[in-house]
Parts: C-alpha cells; structure tokens; sequence
C-alpha cells in the first residue's frame, strides 16, 4: 500500500484556469417547499496531478471556498482521494447544513455527476469510468475512513429528499448524495460574515479502483442548505465499524454541537439501528444511486466498482447469427489481457461451444461451435466440448472437443483461427508406433503458445501412450510416458489420471508413480530444460511423504512447486521448493497464524505466485474458528480469511466454510468462496489487510445493458475457477491485476458470466 500526503492533489473551482466558468446566477425565486434549498451550482475538479491552487471566493453568492489538506493512499484494489475544505459564509444571513449535494447537467456524462476523467498524462479516459467512482467520508489510510465529526462529510438521502432541486437552475439529475459541511465545534450552523461561526469544514473523498487510471475527475455540484442535521454511516465505515459505536459517538457529538438538537443518521441495506445515541433517528435509505436517474439506478453505492456482464442467457453471440446463450454451466477464466473465456450451451443455430470476448468487444465470439467443421480433422465437425476451456496469457484459447467420428483433440485459436493440438489416434512421437489418445481436461497452456496434457490410457487400443506431452501444435516432444526410466530407478506409472502444470518458460511438474525403486513408489516431478528431477518422493523407506493430492502441483516461473501431501508420520502437509530444496509451509496438528490458539487440521491443495508466495484452505481444531484462508511464504504465513470474523460488506454477518481450493495473483491477492451466516453463499478477493466483496446470493444485479432501462436479477449462486496462482498454465479465475471472473445463477435459473476489478 502507498499513502501520499501533500502530492498537490487539488479541487480547483472551474473558472478560466479550468476553462468553464461556474454558475454565479441565483436560484430560482420560487423553489419547491423542502428542508433542502439550492444557493447555485459549480462544477469542481479532483487533480492528482495539478499543484496547490488558490480556490476563489464568490462563486456561489455570499459563499467561499478554500482549499486545504489533501491526501491520496492506494492498497492493491483502490486509490482513496480526500480533499479538505473551508467554506465561509460571507452574507449576512445564517446558513445551516451546508451541502455540496452531486448533480447531473447537460455537460455531464448522462446519468452521472462527471465531466470528464483523466489519466496522469492528461488524456481522456473513457465515460464509463462514472459506473467505478464511489463517494465516501475522508480517509486517514487506505480503506480507513476518518469517521471524525468534521471529515465524516459524505451525505446520503433518500431519492424523495432531492428529486424536487430537478429542473431547479441547470440541475437535470439530483443525486441522493453529497458532503456536508460541518464547523471545528461540531456546529453546523454557519453564521454572519464576521462571526467566530462563519466557516465551516467538509471533506471530498472518493474510491476510485486503481485499474482504471484516474488522476482527475470533474463534478458537478450544487451547494444547498438543509434544516435537518444529518449523518451516514458510509460503506467505508460499517467494514471498520461493525457494531456502529463509531457512528453513534459522532451523532450523539453532533446532537450535543447543535444545541441537543435531534440528527438523522442515515444507514444502509444490511445495518442495524444506531441503538447507542438518545437523540438520533436512524433511516435505512435504500442502496444509494451513484449513476443513472431516479427512476432508472444503474450504479449504486453498495455495487461492486467496474462489475462488468461478459455474457448473460438470451443474450447474442457476435458471430453467430440465430444463436443466443442458454446456460453459462461451466466457470469462466481470465487472463492478464482482461479476456474472458467460457464454455456455454446455446439456443438457435448451434448447440453448444467455447467462447471469448476481450474488454473492447461488445459481446463474446464464438471460437467453436457443434456443427462447425474442426480444422485438420478429415472433414469431422465438433460435437461435444470439455466444459474447461484455459485461456492463454497470448489471448489463445485451448479447449477439448468430441467430434462426430468419435475422436477426441485438443485445439487451440482465437474467433478467427483455430490449430489441432493433438488428435486421438495421431502418431506420438518417440516410439515408433505409438499414438495418442486424448482426455477432455487434463491440459494446460502457457504465454508462448505451448500445451502440456496427459494422454490416458484407451482400451480399445494398444497403440497408445500413457503419459505427459508438451509443445506447441505440430511440434510436440514427450516429458515422460508410463515405463520410461526415473531420476531415482524404476519407472514411471500414471495408474489415475493427472493433470501437469506449465510455467511461461516451458517447465512442467507433474505427479507420478514409481514402479521397481527402492527410493520410493511416486513422486512430485519437475522437467527443466528436457531434464527431470524429483521435488519430493513419497514411500514407505525413509521418504517425507506417503502420498501426494491429485490436485495438479502448482509452479512458479521460476520453477518452484507447492503441493499437498501426507506425511510418512501421518497428517497433510502443505510443502513448495526446488528439486534442490523443500520446506513444509503448514502440517496438520501444527499452531495455526492469528488464528485464537486454533491448529490445522485437513489442508486444502495450494497455489503459488511468482513471488514465491503460497495461499491455501485449511481446517483448524482446537480454538474458536473452524477453518481460514492463509497466505504465505516458508517464513511467514499470514491468516487471510478465519470462519466466525465478520464478513466485509456484509454488516451483521459472519464468514463460515470454504471453498477447499482458493486462486492466487502476483499481488499477493487471495479469492475464495464462503458460505456467510444465514446459509449465503459469497466470493471474495483481497489481502489479509483489506478483502472486499465480490458477490453473494442475495445480490442484485442490473443485466439490462441499456442506462436507461434497469433489469434486476437476484443472485442464487456463485461460481468460479480456482487453483492457480498465475504461472502454472491452468485456467485462471483471478488476473494480475485483481480483476476477477465468476458465474452467477439467478434465483429465476437464468446465468450470467461476469468480470469485476
């Protein structure tokens, strides 16, 4: 995380300087009979990238602004943006509750509050951005809200409290929201120009998600005064705050500043009443709308940032005229491009087929379909696909198929070309004779192009090979087959299927058994440079381990291997290393980190990043928690997630099981599913120091496409693709850079694919 304090972080007033003058003409005479009263309109800009500027005074008649502190922190997700300001009352006639309350104009991006957003170059940066920028209270540290009398100045309403200001000066969209001003002493009554009491505090802060670039944003407010004395306990602040004490010390402070006057605290879906506070009234207001209109909500404030619809049953497929998505069955993976692929039954024209659509397309392409003649296979066309098709960090998609003949093959393409991998029945390569037989899931692919899989054993055949390939299409080499010899004697056997794994430099780990060694029955492999070595053996005689997990052992590119295992002395192990060296990361029975006197039990198969760090599920006994999510290296293991804590996001609520295996980025992000109190099923990613919510069932979600239209859906379940840490050729679930991919089914059967970052 970074934290910057003083960057010249600016809000500048849009006078020449901005080149748009703001509005100084008064409101209209006659306003709706409201507590909220508009004094006039302005538009302000939030620069990361802009030194100190003076703010002028007069903008709005009888009102100044000047600028103060600022602050930026960033954690692995976001970038939260405070603006500190004084605001005078330079007229003489009192002004209470002093709000800058969020409008949309004719300048504005429609249904939304913004102008335009930039990067640090000062280039545009696309509109859509408006759907990730959420409001908060000031920050004191990356996601730690200032909950302060005077920084807590983000203020939310109810849509009635503000739907009469439309129409009102150039106010065209009055967002149910803002940020109130409030004086050093708690008062929120500005008085006469030339009083101890004319200037008041508020603070502008903003969560913006790191991924989209943004070092500035233009907003457009009008500045109102309100007769109710109001506060909110903000998303930020009920994931600090969970009992809601905070929120009810700064309304009880603000009760007592104001004369014992009564203050409405406005809460969220999911909160509970502020109980702990003799003069307040809590409302729980409805998700606050961030975007859209009044009667047409396409963001609201509790929405995850950036949540973007890949794919959506009924929807159409670009390249295939007729056909429409029917059930989005099988997760989804992502790669570091932000591509999505998936494998999805279809209504119409074809069937069934694998699918990919990059963040520019505007819907999924289909890169195979049933019916479609598959390349370089005599005329036969696919029939059937494996439903886990791995996308590629090269943006190429490999995927399995049945073809009509009865074959099975691996092929790998994009929409506009796809290559056979291998074909069962195709001559193998290094025994004269030998062929291929083909499994629809056992492969992998890396960044250059390559395929690793396992070729099963066939009983209708004797031709074939049992074992591990590798290579690109046309040019594949054999790693190990069912009795070639071992780095330790005897040979190799594959008595179960298994999947290898495939790092970015073409090295594969694999596990295997041993037949005729008195060095051990099995092992886990790693193949460098054509050479195999063993990472661990397992066996009866002086070995480590007596068994290994048929989870695929996860790698690195820098060719180290984690994997789970049992001990010769009984219990799991979670272990990672070389060929040269191995260290036990978490074995059963062991003390587990920060996790109340509680030890591990089962362990779950682990991933690995490219910094060596290894996440994994595990049980625990013998403390007050049940089970956790842990992240670490051989030298500190961190507790990421326990069963019991409260749920981030989720007020009230409390995480419970978990999935056995989690997915890993270089970022040191975790994604997990759990099951919350109350039987919910949720996804979740982050760090141990700030996880964030995905989805849960109960969501629910805007699938129409259109701003205009909204079309709730209410989420049922959760899917999504786990078990690799971004280096080992699997389907990936979680990119680089935090987006994550997953499947929704909706409480009307209906399924969605879907990215958020």
């Amino acid at each position: 995380m970074r934290a910057f304090a003083g960057l010249g972080i600016s809000l500048c007033l849009l006078l020449a300087a901005c080149n748009q003058a703001p509005s100084v003409t008064p409101p209209n005479a006659a306003q709706p009979n409201s507590s909220i009263q508009v004094l006039g309109t302005l538009e302000l800009n939030v620069d990361t990238t802009l030194g100190g500027q003076a703010v002028s005074s007069g903008v709005i008649p009888g009102m100044s602004l000047t600028r103060g502190e600022s602050a930026v922190y960033e954690d692995a997700f976001y970038r939260y943006v405070s603006v500190d300001f004084v605001i005078r009352n330079l007229s003489s006639t009192p002004r209470s509750n002093v709000t800058l309350l969020a409008i949309g104009t004719d300048a504005t991006i429609p249904g939304s509050p913004y102008r335009v957003f930039r990067d640090e170059n000062g280039e545009g940066l696309d509109s859509a951005i408006a759907a990730d920028i959420r409001p908060s209270h000031g920050f004191v540290g990356p996601g730690v809200p200032d909950t302060s009398v005077t920084r807590a100045s983000f203020q939310a309403y109810e849509e009635g409290d503000v739907s009469q200001l439309n129409g009102i000066r150039d106010i065209k969209n009055a967002f149910p929201w803002g940020y109130v001003a409030t004086r050093e002493d708690g008062g929120r009554t500005l008085g006469p120009n030339g009083t101890a009491n004319a200037t008041a505090n508020f603070t502008l802060a903003v969560r913006v998600p790191k991924a989209t670039n943004v070092a500035s944003l233009v907003m457009a407010v009008a500045v109102v005064t309100d007769s109710e004395i109001r506060t909110t306990r903000d998303v930020v602040e009920r994931n600090k705050d969970l009992d809601g004490n905070g929120t009810a010390t700064r309304a009880n402070a603000l009760s007592v500043a104001n004369g014992g006057a009564p203050v409405t605290v406005a809460t969220m879906p999911g909160d509970l009443a502020i109980t702990s506070c003799a003069s307040c009234v809590t409302t729980n207001i409805m998700n606050v709308r961030t975007m859209g209109t009044q009667t047409a909500a396409s963001v609201r404030l509790l929405d995850p940032a950036h949540r973007a619809q890949v794919a959506l049953t009924g929807e159409a497929v670009a390249n295939l005229g007729g056909s429409t998505f029917d059930a989005l069955s099988a997760t989804p993976n992502v790669n570091d491009a932000g591509q999505v692929a998936f494998y999805s039954t279809l209504m119409g024209s074809a069937t069934r087929g694998v699918f990919l659509k990059s963040a520019e397309d505007l819907a999924p392409s289909a890169v195979a379909w049933a019916g479609q003649e598959a390349p370089e296979a005599g005329g036969a066309t696919y029939n059937t696909f494996g439903t886990s098709p791995v996308l590629n960090p090269a943006g190429q998609l490999v995927f399995s198929s049945v073809l009509n003949n009865g074959r099975t093959a691996i092929f790998v393409g994009t929409p506009d070309a796809v290559t056979p991998v291998v074909i069962q029945g195709q001559a193998a390569p290094g025994t004269a004779g030998s062929t291929f037989n083909v499994g629809l899931n056992n492969f992998v692919s890396n960044a250059a192009g390559q395929v690793a899989f396992y070729s099963p054993p066939d009983s209708s055949s004797t031709t074939e090979l049992v074992g591990i390939f590798s290579g690109q299409p046309g040019d594949l080499t054999r790693v190990v087959v069912s009795g070639d010899s071992t780095p330790v004697g005897g040979t190799y056997s594959f008595p179960s299927p298994v999947t290898p794994t495939l790092n970015n430099g073409g090295d594969v780990a694999f596990v295997a058994s041993i037949t005729g060694s008195s060095r051990g029955n099995g092992g886990v492999f790693l193949q460098q440079g054509g050479a195999v070595a063993p990472v661990a053996l397992r066996g009866t005689t002086g070995q480590q381990f007596s068994s290994f997990n048929t989870n695929p052992p996860a790698l690195n590119d820098v060719g180290q291997v984690a994997f789970l295992g049992t001990l010769s002395g009984g219990g799991l192990a979670v272990a990672m290393g070389t060929p040269d060296s191995l260290t036990i990361l978490a074995r059963q029975n062991a003390q587990a980190p920060n996790a109340s006197g509680a030890v591990y039990g089962a362990l779950g198969a682990p991933a690995i990043n490219g910094n060596g760090q290894v996440a994994f599920q595990a049980n625990l006994s013998g403390g007050t928690t049940t089970a956790g999510i842990f992240l670490g290296t051989p030298d500190s293991v961190q507790m990421v997630a326990l069963q019991g804590s409260p749920a981030p996001d989720a007020p009230g609520l409390t995480l419970g099981a978990f999935g056995t295996t989690v997915a890993l980025n270089d970022s040191g992000q975790v994604a997990f599913t759990t099951t919350l109190s109350g039987n919910g099923q949720a996804l979740y990613v982050g760090t141990p120091e700030n996880l964030r919510l995905v989805a849960r069932k109960g969501d629910q979600i805007d699938t129409n496409p259109s701003p205009d239209i909204e079309t709730l859906k209410t989420v049922n379940s959760i899917s999504f693709t786990s078990g690799s840490g971004g280096q080992d050729g699997r389907a990936m679930g979680l990119a680089a850079d935090g987006t994550i991919t997953f499947r929704v089914t909706f409480s009307d059967n209906s399924t969605g694919v879907y990215t958020l970052r």
